[in-house]
């Protein structure tokens, strides 16, 4: 008995032919289904370098949240929202795919939020944002930041009152 007639008969059971000339095709519809799949990288946009500081009362912002909002459509593809987290002089280096990859270029409203953690029983929380408000939203936020092809240093981001 061959092997193609070996596999068949347990492949189509008692279904006989109904199944088998079917089951190849199906197979290829997989297989070709399985490899249309975008990559891990086919969606992301180009991110080049971005660093900045933040700056509040003349005091950097030590462990300060900042996002990026963009503020238009990135050609269709879904834009992250590149982020940060200050380090004890207030500096920061964005990420949006990857580790401190950068932004991809574009014009963007900043977000900022200094949160401290909070005890409640045995829980630690994040408490009230300790900024003004208005930093805290990309329809209020004042902050605006452009993002160029190669590497970006911003200027000292100055939050106040």
């Amino acid at each position: 008995m061959s092997c193609y007639t070996r596999c068949k008969s347990e492949v189509v059971g008692s279904r006989g032919s109904q199944l088998w000339p079917r089951l190849p095709i199906g197979l290829l519809f997989l297989v070709t289904v399985a490899g249309c799949g975008s990559s891990q990288n086919g969606d992301r946009l180009p991110v080049f370098p971005a660093s900045g500081k933040l700056v509040y009362d003349g005091r950097p912002l030590e462990g300060a949240f900042v996002v990026l909002h963009p503020k238009g459509a990135a050609s269709g593809r879904a834009a992250p929202r590149p982020h940060a987290q200050a380090s004890a002089d207030g500096s920061f280096t964005l990420t949006s795919y990857e580790s401190n990859d950068g932004a991809p270029a574009g014009d963007y409203t900043l977000t900022v939020e200094l949160r401290s953690l909070v005890k409640h029983g045995g829980d630690v929380t994040a408490g009230p944002n300790t900024l003004p408000p208005k930093y805290s939203r990309a329809d209020t936020s004042p902050v605006a930041v452009q993002i160029a092809e190669g590497t970006n240093t911003l200027s000292d981001i100055q939050i106040r009152e």
